[in-house]
């Protein structure tokens, strides 16, 4: 496959995670919800979790804005729900390291999944923004339950 096929591929791939609506319904009484704002692109999410034994058991996240953000929300909830607080902790620290363009190791893209596919946002600084506005929206919901458990 040549790579302008791949990479067609891989646009269509995060064309229908931003189109997707599997995520998109709101929680009822969520145990946390953070809404955030990327000013420089107008995108806006809101994201709820529900917590149960260490982990996220629901998870929602209402995304608006660029195909990027919105894809990037469902892959994060796609990869979220039902994971321990050690698997996140790993997630983001790959997710943030990758989005910085640094290299990852194979182990850490495998467990990225789909998300790599948001790899080349970082020749895009602007865009980077977009990509990460669900993660970050993910570590502040983490970082209530730490503070609201003490």
């Amino acid at each position: 496959m040549a790579l302008d096929d791949l990479k067609q591929v891989y646009q269509a791939v995060l064309l229908d995670y931003a189109a997707s609506t599997k995520y998109r319904q709101p929680l009822a009484n969520p145990a946390k919800e953070v809404s955030l704002v990327n000013e420089s692109c107008g995108d806006r999410l809101t994201l709820q979790v529900d917590l149960a034994g260490g982990k996220i058991s629901r998870i929602a996240c209402q995304a608006q804005g660029c195909a990027i953000s919105q894809a990037s929300a469902t892959i994060l909830a796609s990869l979220a729900v039902q994971q321990p607080q050690a698997v996140l902790d790993r997630l983001q620290a790959a997710f943030w390291r990758m989005l910085e363009g640094q290299e990852i190791s194979k182990e850490e893209e495998e467990l990225l999944g789909d998300a790599v596919l948001l790899k080349g946002v970082a020749r895009f600084p602007a865009r980077v923004k977009c990509a990460g506005l669900a993660w970050q929206a993910l570590a502040e919901a983490l970082e209530r339950k730490e503070q609201d458990d003490r």
